[in-house]
């Protein structure tokens, strides 16, 4: 049975989300932009609009980072011209197959260097390569005239793009930063709701911790924060107080941290939900969808709880939380100003934009960008190749199925090869049995529109999902465009998607497709360096504080980062146990140590600990998890570390003496001893592996 309970494992892991979060401003814009033109052209009888909203729709598709991004009509505008220029190269080349392969292999090594500017740019380029291989190549006509229609063609899609890109905000211009704002209270709750009420059902096993996932929604919207910014000519009210909510979401997580380490020596109290609901209500509150008289009563419980009096540590924990969420509550209602310093750090992040040089630092054989730019166009002119040679009909989903499975590590290539083809085989089973239950014009159209509506939405959530709607749709519009429905459309989309794969698959691998697996030891190396230089300040307490911030800040994104890695390599890993668990040790216990130190900077260490013994383990702390990440780096197995083992217990004596008794201060301190300790353990274990 494990053969088929790990081939069923498998499945639900290429069905599994990726985020919650679906995009319909993005699914408007591309079902609009193809729709719109399509349905004016049948009206007028006007077959040259439904290029107009083809390219519309590509460009949609390749702009899937949407207003979240700065530049995005500048990015929109650059994929128009590079598009129209690669389909009129394309109608020209397409006479000859040598000079289709060459051209195909000259726009999918562009398309590929378009990665150097990041997902943007790497989404941006596979309309590219589209425009190229689906629209140029498969005209029947090749002149230059007929080039030059063409691309007119695709640059009025492109404009028409542009615009809907402009119009259609529908939740106004601090939409996305709005949106990102209530999911870091959303996250918020539901780290509380686990951790200040540990008697539930615990959850399910997740490779994300939740507190990584509450970490990366603040980061993600402090990135649309700042980016926000960058396009505004003066400050605005609206950002700064959504700003400010984001950073007050912060706060409230170190604290809540700590409020959950502090029931270690403190029952739960029975105010620990009204936190919890006020979170949630602070949620509800940006989306402007408050009941005024139950917000007021929360505010009158939030004060009583902040101005009761506090006996321990517990107690004072939750009045800070309660003072803090009063202030969010006031924001989020609009009926605050913004804190003062709340919205300094952003500005950090707001980075004048260098066109060049992304792409100059790429253009090195160690560049893995520009090694994934030669690979993706050797692939995407062999699949040309492969096309022109066999001929088979709908041939062009050939080389289109290795542009978007190639991607620049092993593990996501073959994931997404996997998701390609089933979403494929579901979705084009699916279309038939919708096109032989439908007939006439506008019921194919509002199929087709219902299917890339979809598509679009749930991009962000899932490939196999997105391909499924995809392929569902195909097939009734290749139908409205042709006229005709023919159960062999999908047959030849699931053969040529089949075919596309297994290239982009196989050459991949024998073109040296590296493994993402391998920046796992090098990351988690850094993560370990990054840990020891905050619990050196935090510990020892000589950094100043804005000192304190960047190592918590740096902290805090080598933990995201690594364990984004580890997610996306899992795949991988899972066919060597040892070593997958290995890394989760690691990674789990990295994730622990930050909130254990983020902890101990909430509470602060006991004044009377200005002892030599904390000086010194903090400084072993440190000096231990540089050699662990030194270690992992250089594959050598760590040595135990006695003198380490001794200002534990120094240490620990200290506290005793002057604590008399438990607190959470000593019990933090023995938890960062206790994960150091099994980090250490878990170094060896990685080390391990790697001896034959």
């Amino acid at each position: 049975m494990a053969g088929p309970r790990g081939a069923l494992s498998r499945l639900t892991g290429l069905l599994a989300p990726e985020s919650w979060r679906p995009d319909p401003r993005l699914a408007l814009r591309g079902t609009l932009g193809l729709m719109g033109p399509v349905v004016v052209g049948r009206a007028l009888d006007l077959a040259a609009l439904d290029l107009v909203g083809i390219a519309a729709f590509l460009l949609t598709f390749g702009d899937v980072t949407g207003s979240e991004e700065p530049q995005q009509l500048i990015r929109l505008g650059i994929g128009t011209v590079l598009g129209a220029t690669a389909l009129a190269s394309g109608v020209i080349a397409g006479s000859h197959t040598g000079a289709a392969t060459a051209g195909m292999f000259t726009w999918g090594v562009v398309a590929g260097l378009l990665g150097a500017y990041g997902n943007a740019g790497a989404a941006m380029g596979l309309p590219v390569a589209w425009a190229y291989l689906e629209l140029g190549l498969t005209t029947p006509v090749h002149t230059i005239g007929h080039a030059l229609a063409l691309a007119a063609l695709y640059a009025v899609g492109g404009v028409w793009a542009v615009i809907l890109a402009s119009v259609i905000n529908v939740i106004g211009p601090y939409g996305p930063l709005r949106e990102r704002t209530v999911e870091c209270y959303a996250a918020l709750a539901t780290y509380l709701e686990s951790t200040l009420r540990p008697h539930r059902n615990p959850p399910a096993f997740d490779a994300v911790s939740p507190e990584t996932r509450v970490r990366q929604t603040i980061a993600s919207a402090r990135l649309v924060a700042a980016r926000t910014r960058q396009g505004q000519q003066a400050t605005s009210e609206v950002g700064q107080r959504l700003l400010a909510l984001v950073e007050l979401a912060d706060q409230l997580f170190s604290l809540g941290a700590a409020l959950g380490d502090s029931l270690a020596v403190s029952a739960p109290s029975h105010s620990d939900p009204v936190l919890i609901e006020a979170v949630q209500v602070i949620a509800v509150a940006i989306t402007r969808r408050t009941d005024t008289e139950a917000t007021h009563r929360l505010v009158r419980r939030l004060e009583r709880l902040r101005n009761q009096k506090a006996d321990d540590d517990a107690s004072r924990l939750r009045a800070r939380i309660a003072g803090v969420l009063l202030t969010a509550l006031h924001a989020a209602a609009g009926e605050a100003s913004v804190p003062a310093g709340a919205v300094a750090n952003a500005r950090s992040l707001c980075e004048p934009w260098r066109p060049v040089e992304p792409l100059r630092a790429c253009l090195t054989l160690n560049s893995i960008v520009l090694r994934h730019a030669l690979r993706f166009g050797v692939l995407t002119a062999m699949a040309v190749a492969v096309q022109r040679l066999w001929d088979p009909p709908f041939g062009y989903w050939i080389p289109l199925t290795v542009s978007v499975v190639l991607k620049p590590y092993a593990g996501t290539t073959f994931t997404r090869g996997a998701q390609r083809l089933t979403g494929t085989f579901a979705g084009v089973a699916v279309g038939l049995v919708v096109s032989a239950m439908i007939s006439g014009w506008a019921a194919q159209a509002v199929a087709v529109a219902s299917a890339f509506f979809l598509l679009l939405a749930v991009l962000p959530i899932n490939y196999t999902w997105a391909i499924f709607f995809l392929s569902a749709g195909v097939v009734p519009f290749e139908a409205m465009l042709t006229g005709s429905v023919e159960s062999q459309i999908g047959l030849f989309r699931i053969v040529n998607t089949a075919v596309g794969g297994a290239l982009a698959m196989v050459g991949g691998w024998l073109l040296w497709l590296s493994s993402e697996v391998g920046t796992l030891q090098p990351m988690t190396a850094a993560t370990m360096r990054a840990m020891a230089h905050y619990a050196a300040c935090i510990i020892g307490a000589f950094a100043a504080e804005a000192d304190l911030e960047q190592a918590h800040r740096q902290a805090g994104l080598m933990n995201s980062n690594l364990q984004a890695v580890f997610q996306r390599t899992m795949r991988e890993l899972d066919r060597e146990p040892a070593r997958f668990q290995g890394y989760l040790l690691t990674v789990t216990m990295l994730q622990r140590l930050l909130v254990s130190l983020n902890t101990l900077r909430v509470i602060g260490i006991l004044p009377e600990l200005a002892l030599p013994e904390r000086e010194r383990f903090a400084g072993d702390v440190a000096l231990e998890l540089k050699r662990l990440g030194d270690s992992v780096e250089k594959g050598t197995r760590p040595a135990p570390s006695q003198q380490f083992g001794k200002e534990v217990h120094a240490l620990h004596d200290a506290v005793a003496r002057i604590a008399g008794g438990e607190s959470l201060c000593s019990i933090v301190l023995a938890r960062v001893e206790q994960r150091v300790l099994t980090l250490q353990v878990a170094a060896a274990q990685l080390i391990d592996e790697k001896v034959p």
